[in-house]
């Protein structure tokens, strides 16, 4: 895992905001960019916090990302007003496929990537890891 951080934030929200099964289910069959977006919205993570694991979750190799931007893209952020530093959504620009909305985008945990880290937290290593495989887990969603 190259992002073992960003994995169990994504991980943390989702569970957040949609609890265990489904946010399992989110990781493990994979969403839409646009429905991260949200959990890490809704979560009680800071703004700036939310648009560091967006991001990092694009580029981090932890999360199978389709469609495939090809090797020159740019991440555009959309802000709630002008002149904020609200980020409420995002868009990647590449040069041979145009634009891609958060809703065209799917990411799908690798989960051949994912391994037992010790420095994640109860809330997120011990989720992503041992419980996606294992399919069961008596952990609190909230």
């Amino acid at each position: 895992m190259r992002d073992p951080h960003t994995v169990a934030a994504i991980a943390r929200a989702l569970r957040y905001v949609h609890g265990d099964d489904t946010a399992r289910a989110m990781l493990t069959n994979g969403t839409t960019l646009a429905a991260i977006i949200d959990a890490l919205l809704r979560s009680p993570l800071a703004n700036r916090d939310a648009g560091k694991s967006m991001t990092r979750a694009l580029m981090s190799n932890d999360f199978i990302v389709t469609p495939d931007f090809g090797s020159t893209w740019h991440i555009k952020y959309v802000y709630d007003r002008p002149k904020s530093l609200n980020i409420v959504d995002l868009a990647v620009i590449t040069l041979d496929h145009g634009t891609f909305a958060s809703t065209d985008i799917r990411l799908l945990l690798a989960m051949d990537r994912v391994v037992e880290h010790r420095e994640m937290d109860y809330a997120g290593g011990a989720f992503v890891s041992p419980v996606l495989t294992a399919g069961g887990t008596d952990m609190p969603t909230r």
